[in-house]
């Protein structure tokens, strides 16, 4: 089965959050008020950002263990590669997520790491960039 195809099995306990997703999706907001969409919409993308940063700090940890295409039938040379293989990111955006999951794991700057991963920022509002000269 293609990797970007929904399953209805999910590894390491992700089934609660497949089944979130679909709520979600079904959901009828019609009969919502302006006022409740609004607050969920932020709520929403807090969460967002929250998944974001679990899921850097997981692509940081296989990254490190170099675990990345090892798959049997998915063999890469690098994590960027195995995300494009994997995913279809571009090369630019898989590039990009291993360097920010490197920098936030490994950077210089724990304080906005850890506000990154309770998620309580974005990493565009840490101060730094990943691509920046210098950046980890």
């Amino acid at each position: 089965m293609d990797s970007n195809t929904y399953s209805t099995s999910q590894p390491g306990r992700l089934g609660p959050l497949e089944a979130a997703k679909q709520t979600l999706a079904t959901e009828d907001l019609d009969g919502l008020s302006a006022a409740v969409r609004a607050q969920r919409l932020l709520t929403w993308r807090r969460l967002l950002d929250r998944q974001e940063g679990l899921w850097l700090q997981e692509l940081a940890a296989i990254d490190a263990r170099g675990a990345a295409g090892a798959d049997p039938d998915q063999a890469a040379l690098s994590t960027a590669r195995w995300l494009r293989i994997r995913l279809r990111l571009s090369a630019g955006a898989a590039h990009s997520a291993v360097r920010t999951a490197r920098a936030l794991v490994g950077g210089p700057c724990p304080r906005p790491r850890r506000r990154w991963w309770q998620g309580r920022c974005r990493w565009r509002t840490l101060g730094w960039s990943p691509t920046a000269p210098g950046a980890p």
